[in-house]
């Protein structure tokens, strides 16, 4: 595979990104390098750049986060390697496209000693809290054919993403249409009725009152009639399924 990697551990999964390496320099080592990930000052590091902060032991390595417009590639990361970067990693700005480093300047190839890669904008967008730190994001830069798992590209994390947001937004669609349908068939089966003298429902066996004239009364599925208030009170206060005070049929 022609293809490195930037991997960088975020909580408790390890998220890598594609990148290629540059066409001058030296390449990375077989275990890849780590370090911190800063962003260089300029951002596209066509002038001479800040320095990284002084390592604290002589493992501590910093690489530059450059933006990959405005100069040629070389002349970024000779300019990281300038300001004490051990390593360079050039994005595209607004794209994914990945593309390889060249430079037609011998000179400035010559003088090139740290290793570079370039990748998608991913990096820089995703990364965007971890690199408001003080020693920026840690990261590891992997060469070509170099073996992990499990890992997850930028490509493969977003598409990941997009199908667990339509999985949630459908079951959340389906709740509620199942939720809808079982109010609406309870509704159907539920009618309202005003007594009128004569009429077969006779009392409510909820407060033990004979209707009057006019009363408004709630007929349930299994056709016994309570006054509106009470069975409403009855079903409020059950908990579970619901059921008739009477005949102890759900409603």
């Amino acid at each position: 595979e022609a293809f490195g990697h930037v991997a960088y551990n975020d909580s408790s999964k390890c998220v890598v990104y594609k990148a290629l390496p540059a066409c001058f320099g030296p390449q990375l080592p077989a275990e890849g390098l780590a370090g911190y990930l800063m962003r260089a000052i300029p951002p596209n590091a066509c002038h001479a750049i800040e320095n990284p902060p002084a390592p604290r032991k002589a493992s501590e390595k910093y690489i530059a986060l450059i933006q990959g417009c405005g100069c040629s590639f070389a002349e970024k990361v000779l300019h990281a390697q300038q300001a004490g970067y051990q390593a360079a990693v050039v994005y595209n700005v607004d794209s994914e496209q990945l593309i390889t480093m060249t430079s037609d300047d011998k000179e400035i190839q010559q003088q090139i000693e740290i290793p570079s890669l370039f990748t998608g904008e991913s990096v820089s967008l995703h990364m965007e809290k971890a690199l408001q730190c003080e020693k920026g994001a840690y990261i590891r830069l992997l060469p070509p054919k170099y073996y992990f798992a499990p890992y997850q590209d930028n490509a493969k994390m977003l598409q990941d993403t997009h199908i667990m947001r339509d999985i949630f937004y459908i079951t959340i669609a389906i709740i509620s249409i199942v939720v809808g349908i079982r109010w609406c068939k309870k509704a159907r089966k539920t009618k309202l009725y005003t007594y009128k003298r004569g009429d077969k429902h006779d009392s409510c066996v909820i407060c033990m009152s004979d209707y009057k004239e006019g009363d408004l009364l709630k007929i349930l599925s299994c056709s016994h009639a309570y006054h509106c208030s009470c069975i409403d009170t009855w079903l409020h206060t059950q908990t579970g399924k619901k059921t008739c005070p009477f005949c102890k049929q759900p409603v």
